[in-house]
């Protein structure tokens, strides 16, 4: 059964992959600005709003700009969070590994 077309497969690996490759590769840089001002945007109020890991019914706002969140979720495709601890934090799974495997199912 094939799942994509040739057109379809050639567009995903030649554009699709590589904008996914590259929101990666600016994580870090997006990281460091949305910490350096984060904070800024409600701060003044003494509310944080930068990321972080809110407790169970722990009040709390967070302001992500959508290339964060894009890079995130291209964290999340290729599977880079650590699968391991998260269970400390009563953290679900974020990696795209388990939908993966249910689509080749």
């Amino acid at each position: 059964m094939q799942l994509i077309s040739r057109a379809e497969a050639a567009e995903w690996f030649g554009k699709v992959l590589p904008a996914l490759a590259n929101l990666l590769l600016q994580l870090p840089t997006l990281l460091e600005s949305h910490y350096q001002n984060a904070d800024y945007i409600l701060g003044k109020y003494g509310f944080k709003t930068s990321l972080r890991l809110l407790g169970s019914q722990e009040a709390g706002m967070v302001f992500l700009s959508q290339e964060l969140i894009g890079a995130l979720l291209a964290c999340a495709f290729f599977c880079l969070f650590p699968a391991t601890d998260r269970g400390a934090n009563h953290l679900p799974t974020i990696n795209f590994d388990e939908l993966f495997a249910h689509v080749t199912s």
